[in-house]
C-alpha cells in the first residue's frame, strides 16, 4: 500500500507541518509506503533539513515541490491574497505537478498544518469515493448563513478545507484545474474562506462526506453532541452517535485557531494543548518555545468569557457573535462579487 500526503506551508507554519507529518509516521508505521509532498512557499534551508532527517528517521519519502510557478498561476486567475499570501489556494492546483512530472497517483490526501494524526489512515487509501472527485468533513462551526452568500441550498452541507482527499485520477481527467481556474476569473473570485468555498460551491454534487474522525474539530472536544446541537441548530449534519464514535476514535485532529489562538501559542485555552506538546516533544522542533500571542481586545473579551462563564452560556455567546462576524464578511464578498458580474 501507498500513501500519498500533501502539506501546502510557507516557512512560518513549517514547524507546525513538521510536528503534524511527525505524528502522521509515528501513527501508521504499518502502512507500506508514505510519500509526503509539500508545497514549498519559501521554507527555510533548515525547516527542510529538519522535514528531511523526520522522513528519513521513518524510513518515508519527502518531495518538496516549488510553489513559485502555482503562485503565478493563480495571480493569473486574480485570486485575492488570503492572510497575504497565496499558501491556502495552492492545494488546487497541485494536480498539475504530478501532470507534468507523470506522477501516476490515484489518491492523494491533503491535511493542514494546524494537525495531529492520531490514527491509521491506511483506509483512506482504499476507500470507495463513489465517483466523486473529493471527501471531506462537514465543518462544525459554518451554518445556513454561509451557504446563501456562497450560492449553495440553505441547508446543503458546507465542508472543512483542513483535511480532503482528492480522486487525483478523475481530478486529472476532467481538467478540475482549468475549470477552477474558469470559474474564478469568469464567475467569481471574492470569498470569506477562498479556496474552501469555491471547493464547496464548484463540487457541490461531487463531494463525498465521511467520518468527523478524519478532520475532527476542537468544539466537539469540549462540548458533547447534545450541547452543541442546543446551540447549532444545524440540519443534515452528523448524528450524535457519529460525533462519539469520531471522538473515541479520532484519526486526524484540527487544532485550528481557538479563540485566536493555536495549540502552538503559549495559551491555556486551547483544547489541543497536551496533545500538541507531547506531538512536539517527539519531533525535530522539540526545542520550540512558545510565544504569548498579541491578541486584540475583543479576543481577549472572548477568552475570559469562555474562562469564567458557564459553558453552555459561552458556547451560545459565541455562536451569536460568530453569526453576526461572519454573515457580514460573507455579505461584503458576495456584494463585491456582484459588482464583477
Amino acid at each position: 500500500m501507498r500513501l500519498n500526503i500533501l502539506y501546502q506551508t510557507d516557512n512560518n507554519y513549517a514547524p507546525y507541518t513538521g510536528v503534524s507529518m511527525t505524528s502522521l509516521f509515528e501513527r501508521n508505521k504499518n502502512i507500506a509506503e508514505i510519500f509526503v509532498y509539500i508545497l514549498d512557499n519559501k521554507i527555510s534551508e533548515d525547516n527542510k533539513r529538519r522535514m528531511k532527517q523526520t522522513a528519513k528517521t521513518f524510513g518515508r519519502t519527502i518531495e518538496f515541490i516549488p510553489a513559485n510557478d502555482v503562485v503565478e498561476y493563480i495571480k493569473q486567475c486574480d485570486m485575492p491574497e488570503y492572510r497575504g499570501g497565496y499558501t491556502n489556494y495552492l492545494k488546487l492546483f497541485a494536480g498539475n505537478y504530478f501532470k507534468t512530472k507523470n506522477i501516476d497517483i490515484d489518491r492523494l490526501v491533503f491535511i493542514d498544518s494546524d494537525t495531529l494524526v492520531l490514527g491509521d489512515l491506511s483506509d483512506l487509501i482504499t476507500m470507495d469515493l463513489k465517483n466523486n472527485l473529493i471527501a471531506m468533513v462537514e465543518d462544525s462551526l459554518t451554518y445556513k448563513f454561509k451557504n446563501k452568500y456562497i450560492g449553495l441550498e440553505e441547508d446543503s452541507p458546507y465542508y472543512n478545507a483542513g483535511f480532503v482527499l482528492f480522486d487525483m485520477k478523475l481530478w486529472l481527467e476532467e481538467d478540475i484545474i482549468t475549470q477552477i481556474k474558469s470559474y474564478v476569473v469568469n464567475v467569481r473570485s471574492s470569498f470569506t474562506n477562498h479556496e474552501q468555498d469555491i471547493l464547496n460551491v464548484m463540487f457541490k454534487d461531487r463531494i463525498l462526506t465521511i467520518s468527523p474522525k478524519y478532520n475532527f474539530q476542537p468544539i466537539h472536544d469540549i462540548y458533547t453532541p447534545s450541547q452543541y446541537y442546543r446551540i447549532f441548530k444545524k440540519k443534515n449534519y452528523y448524528s450524535n452517535e457519529e460525533l462519539n464514535n469520531a471522538k473515541k476514535d479520532i484519526r486526524i485532529y484540527h487544532t485550528y485557531r481557538f479563540i485566536g489562538i493555536f495549540p502552538w501559542d503559549d495559551n491555556d485555552v486551547h483544547p489541543a494543548n497536551e496533545l500538541f506538546d507531547n506531538e512536539l516533544y517527539c519531533s525535530e522542533w522539540k526545542n520550540y518555545k512558545k510565544k504569548k500571542k498579541n491578541l486584540p481586545g475583543y479576543i481577549k473579551l472572548e477568552r475570559v468569557l469562555y474562562k469564567y462563564l458557564p459553558k453552555m452560556v459561552f458556547l451560545k455567546i459565541f455562536q451569536m457573535v460568530n453569526h453576526v462576524v461572519y454573515t457580514k464578511s460573507n455579505r461584503k464578498n458576495y456584494i463585491m462579487s456582484k459588482k464583477t458580474d
